[in-house]
């Protein structure tokens, strides 16, 4: 696979690129030493029929650490600006784990009773 960089906010934010097709963007999970290679053993098959961007957020893989507080929101912004600078349009993704749990309390509209029932427990 073919490493590249991305400038974003004056930090580096490694993914690599391979394939042909559509654009797919393969976002790993969020854990200690998560990287793009979570999908290393699946980017071959997907690069047959998809132009594959595995990226590593920033803070994770090869990408800059810079010394700051991480929030879902600069990830949010990194990726729609990956997507819109890099990419350059619609793109398919697969998530991490991690991810995909909320986006699917999100789309069931359970996030807001999720949060209380949490709450409650502390």
């Amino acid at each position: 696979m073919a490493s590249h960089f991305f400038s974003w906010r004056k930090h580096d934010v490694h993914y690599e690129k391979r394939g042909l097709g559509d654009p797919l963007l393969l976002v790993h999970n969020l854990y200690p030493g998560a990287s793009h290679e979570e999908f290393e053993h699946n980017i071959s098959e997907l690069a047959h029929h998809y132009t594959v961007y595995a990226i590593d957020l920033l803070g994770f893989g090869q990408s800059d650490a810079p010394w700051m507080n991480y929030t879902t929101g600069q990830y949010v912004t990194l990726l729609r600006d990956f997507i819109e600078q890099e990419i350059g349009g619609k793109t398919h993704v697969i998530l991490g784990g991690f991810f995909r749990v909320f986006l699917t309390l999100a789309e069931a509209q359970q996030i807001d009773r999720v949060n209380r029932e949490m709450m409650r427990e502390f």
